[in-house]
């Protein structure tokens, strides 16, 4: 599979990905916001909507994507409003992130499984999750900026090595973290911690140890053999999903077949049911070993999205 696509487990939740978008960057508004200074989602696309149905333990302590999209929606407005007390009155909030157009936990962790993207794309990106995935990076700020804003100095010419940070800007006290640090505490309600690695360690450790529980084993084994009365000889599929001869920038006639032939074993096999399940049990073992940790967390997701909706009322 592509380095975009293939390589990545699709569930895994937006917040990794949030956690790079997090910080810094300005640009000014573009058509692909709508005026609004946030990108327009698409749809969701068709081919996800079974996956959307299904919810994995580990979502009750996780952003979705749509909830990662308002809660950064709120933060930039605050972190707009703090530069705005330093001076920075013309600062321009980084444009908030499309949500993902899958719009699920689930789609593509497991694979492709939809009939009509393997015959369009076999196992490529859609153009819509293309563009979502391609997001272009935030260009940077001014030193003074980036040290209000993040509470960070600017990096060492030459070095990856980090300057000792002033803690004031033109005699006022920059908050710990800068302005992002002081718009998390204010949507968590102290924390400084909106994306923490427990969940995503957990969301993690159950996809493999799912991969290699004896139900799926048996269940990928079934898979494999239907694959091979078809013509394709795979052990399981993400070695489909991630052949080599499939690194192209568009799907050749060959994956496209082997993508469809994919699909259809998964439905004739119940693999995504099973592997599914599994893992849904492997996250509530992992969940109940963890939960004194976990509460916390989960508090703190739903005081943010109670707190970004004040925020984005205009309280």
């Amino acid at each position: 599979m592509n380095s975009m696509h293939r390589h990545r487990l699709a569930g895994i939740s937006a917040a990794l990905a949030a956690g790079v978008l997090a910080v810094t960057g300005c640009s000014a508004g573009d058509s692909a916001t709508g005026g609004t200074g946030t990108r327009v989602a698409p749809a969701l696309e068709p081919a996800y909507a079974a996956a959307k149905i299904r919810t994995l333990p580990i979502e009750e302590y996780v952003l979705s994507s749509a909830e990662y999209v308002k809660i950064m929606k709120a933060r930039v407005r605050l972190d707009a409003r703090c530069m705005s007390d330093f001076g920075f009155t013309a600062f321009a909030s980084p444009d908030v992130p499309q949500a993902d157009p899958r719009d699920s936990f689930t789609a593509d962790r497991y694979g492709v499984e939809d009939a009509v993207q393997a015959a369009q794309y076999g196992y490529h990106p859609s153009p819509a999750v293309r563009a979502f995935a391609e997001a272009a990076p935030e260009p940077s700020l001014p030193a003074d900026q980036e040290l209000v804003l993040t509470g960070l100095a600017a990096e060492r010419s030459g070095t990856t090595a980090l300057r000792a940070a002033p803690r004031s800007f033109k005699g006022k006290a920059i908050p710990a973290g800068g302005c992002v640090g002081q718009s998390t505490r204010h949507l968590t309600g102290g924390s400084d911690e909106l994306y923490p690695d427990l969940p995503q360690d957990i969301n993690a450790q159950s996809y493999f140890k799912a991969k290699e529980d004896p139900r799926v084993r048996d269940v990928f084994a079934a898979w494999s053999t239907c694959m091979k009365d078809k013509g394709f000889t795979y052990s399981d599929p993400m070695q489909a999903n991630d052949d080599p001869r499939f690194a192209l920038p568009t799907a050749s006639p060959a994956e496209i077949a082997t993508a469809t032939a994919d699909v259809a074993c998964k439905i004739s096999t119940d693999l995504v049911g099973v592997w599914f399940r599994t893992e849904a049990e492997i996250q509530e073992s992992l969940i109940g070993a963890k939960q004194t940790k976990l509460a916390p967390m989960k508090e703190t997701k739903q005081a943010a999205l109670v707190n970004a909706s004040t925020v984005l009322a205009g309280n």
